[in-house]
């Protein structure tokens, strides 16, 4: 989902001082303590890999991306529409694809870049058949069964759900069809405007659905919803109180576990909690450039079981801030056992990047 544009004009983007606390040795930092530099956790730096192409551009607002077998799908928010549902690209609404083996060959030098991600069609038309249709917010594949989740800003009741949708990739990858009889509501648990379910997984033939915001000043109760592979409701799930946004999450290895995005905006009235006073940082400590700007970008890991999901024991990954512009993470795959790819919305503008899961790797 985009940034609230009014908390991007509001905002300045200001520094933090880094605090020269007492070490809080190799225990956890209660709230409200740093760590000196030469004892803060490490932080990931992350490889921008260029892109070309249609895609390329900040207005087409990368939303989610997924591994459908060796290809990976980016699914721009509106499809390549603007926000009042004019045409940016002519021609049908799309999806985009890249070849794992061409992303591989340029992290490994084997090809020069850019990227250049492939339009496949995607019909019918997602705008015409959805009242309010405010874009494409999360996906997620089990074959060639594709899941959406589709945010709306207007509808009769005024409740403003976010729609799951099924459709079908062809196996060649030359078109996904959506089948919009068979949408399904979820309902959001705040009344916050501009939110939505931001991250979708599937687990045991389930598809679990993620709100974006799961703070404990926000809501009591976080769950997941869940619904059978034919979109049929099968109840919620436990979910663990998080500080600021989720706004996407990997698919499930087999022991379980997957990654989510966890993203603070500083301008945002989501991101109350300050770094300094939030539980994570305050159980992991904060990352020497995570005590320097107000911003927080990491990955968090959770495990999946019956009863639901929980945070595990894994130190969150702290990506490695490059200065004080805010990069709004909206998508996140693994990548093998190398680490992750991500992806940004239009703020600051269209990334692609790669994050190794030993910090020292480049």
């Amino acid at each position: 989902m985009s940034l609230d544009s009014r908390s991007r004009r509001l905002l300045p983007c200001a520094l933090l001082v880094a605090a020269l606390a007492p070490s809080c040795g190799r225990g956890a930092c209660p709230p409200g303590s740093e760590r000196t530099a030469a004892d803060a956790p490490n932080e990931h730096p992350v490889r921008l890999l260029a892109l070309a192409g249609p895609m390329a551009a900040a207005e087409m607002e990368v939303s989610a991306m997924a591994w459908h077998g060796d290809r990976l799908v980016f699914v721009p928010e509106r499809l390549g529409l603007d926000e009042e549902d004019d045409v940016i690209l002519s021609g049908a609404q799309r999806v985009f694809v890249l070849d794992k083996r061409d992303i591989i060959e340029v992290l490994d030098g084997r090809r020069p870049g850019p990227l250049t991600p492939q339009a496949v069609p995607v019909t019918p038309s997602i705008a015409e058949a959805i009242e309010g249709c405010d874009g494409f917010e999360a996906v997620a594949f089990l074959g060639d069964h594709a899941y959406f989740a589709v945010e709306t800003r207007t509808n009769a009741d005024a409740s403003n759900p976010t729609l799951l949708v099924h459709g079908k990739i062809s196996k060649e990858r030359r078109a996904v069809t959506l089948d919009l009889a068979q949408q399904r509501p979820l309902r959001r648990p705040t009344g916050d405007d501009n939110l939505s379910h931001e991250a979708l997984f599937i687990w045991r033939d389930r598809v679990y659905a993620i709100y974006e915001l799961n703070a404990a000043d926000r809501i009591t109760r976080p769950r997941a919803a869940v619904f059978s592979l034919d979109l049929q409701a099968v109840g919620d799930v436990a979910f663990p109180h998080i500080d600021y946004r989720i706004t996407d999450v990997t698919a499930v290895d087999a022991a379980g576990h997957l990654w989510a995005i966890n993203y603070r905006y500083p301008g945002s009235s989501r991101a109350s909690v300050a770094p300094e006073r939030e539980s994570l940082g305050g159980r992991y400590g904060r990352g020497a450039t995570h005590q320097r700007f107000e911003q927080v970008e990491r990955l968090v890991e959770l495990a999946v079981d019956d009863a639901g999901l929980r945070l595990t024991d894994r130190a969150p990954i702290q990506l490695r801030l490059e200065d004080d512009r805010a990069r709004n993470w909206e998508g996140i795959v693994r990548l093998d056992d190398r680490g992750f790819l991500l992806v940004t919305d239009q703020f600051p503008q269209t990334w692609l990047g790669f994050v190794a899961l030993d910090e020292r790797q480049p």
